[in-house]
């Protein structure tokens, strides 16, 4: 499948979970509504990998700050590694995320627009 074809995928996966679970696309409803729809649940999951991020964050600077003791127990250095290993992981998701919900957002609120736009003219 070519990257063309996923991302065209992606994009009606998303308009459905948007729209909702196994509904049909409703011409009745203004397309105004499927844009700003669309842009709420953008803005959400922005705030949302957000507010993971900051949590996250101190605890990978906490950790990463323990380990700096000179006389830390080998075992205890270890469950400090293991916990700043999965916040870089989760901070890697996160960061992913926002990549995703980027592009997502100018591609299809950009799309929804046209539509908007050639229907309006």
């Amino acid at each position: 499948m070519s990257r063309d074809e996923t991302s065209k995928k992606q994009r009606a996966q998303l308009q459905k979970a948007t729209i909702g679970e196994g509904a049909q696309y409703d011409r009745d409803l203004p397309e105004q509504f499927h844009v700003d729809r669309l842009s709420e649940l953008f803005a959400t999951l922005g705030m949302l990998s957000h507010k993971i991020n900051n949590p996250l964050t101190a605890l990978m600077g906490r950790a990463q700050i323990l380990r700096m003791n000179q006389d830390l127990d080998p075992q205890m250095d270890k469950v400090l590694s293991v916990i700043e290993d999965s916040t870089k992981r989760i901070a890697g998701y996160t960061r992913e995320l926002s990549v995703v919900v980027d592009r997502a957002r100018s591609e299809i609120l950009e799309d929804l627009r046209s539509a908007l736009s050639h229907t309006d003219g």
